[in-house]
């Protein structure tokens, strides 16, 4: 299930955006297919030949897996990698005990600026991520499953 945030919602919308003062155009790609389809592969081959093309790095609650990388494939908020994110974006969330716990109070203050469940792990966006990678005149790419088309078009 997806939902935005209440703090900041609809940042991943090509459209004028002075909520901030950060963002004045986004132009945004959205890759969409089942899990494992090999939507990451294409990623990384597109981003390889186009330099303009920045892949945002989704936050995620699950834990690392085997030949994962903090920062380039997701950015985890399990204990080890939490302070990273916190030093890299001036972020709070190691106080909070647990994953879940984290994302979610990131969530709530507009840290991350949308969120949806897969397989009982929740997947979202930073928003100073989007910002920084928006702010270089960057086309943004991501990719998504099932239900990514509906999520950013609400």
């Amino acid at each position: 299930m997806y939902e935005p945030s209440p703090a900041y919602s609809g940042i991943l919308k090509e459209k004028t955006d002075n909520m901030y003062g950060e963002i004045e155009k986004i132009t945004y790609f959205l890759l969409l297919g089942p899990s494992c389809a090999g939507k990451d592969h294409i990623l990384k081959k597109v981003t390889r030949m186009n330099s303009r093309l920045k892949k945002l790095c989704s936050v995620t609650s699950r834990r690392i897996r085997k030949g994962e990388v903090h920062g380039t494939d997701y950015y985890f908020l399990d204990d080890e990698h939490t302070l990273l994110l916190d030093k890299k974006y001036s972020l709070r969330t190691a106080e909070k005990k647990g994953a879940a716990a984290r994302f979610e109070a990131l969530f709530q203050e507009g840290s991350v600026i949308e969120k949806s469940e897969f397989t009982g792990n929740l997947y979202g966006l930073i928003r100073q991520d989007v910002v920084e990678k928006a702010g270089s005149s960057a086309v943004l790419i991501n990719d998504s499953g099932k239900d990514g088309f509906a999520q950013i078009n609400s």
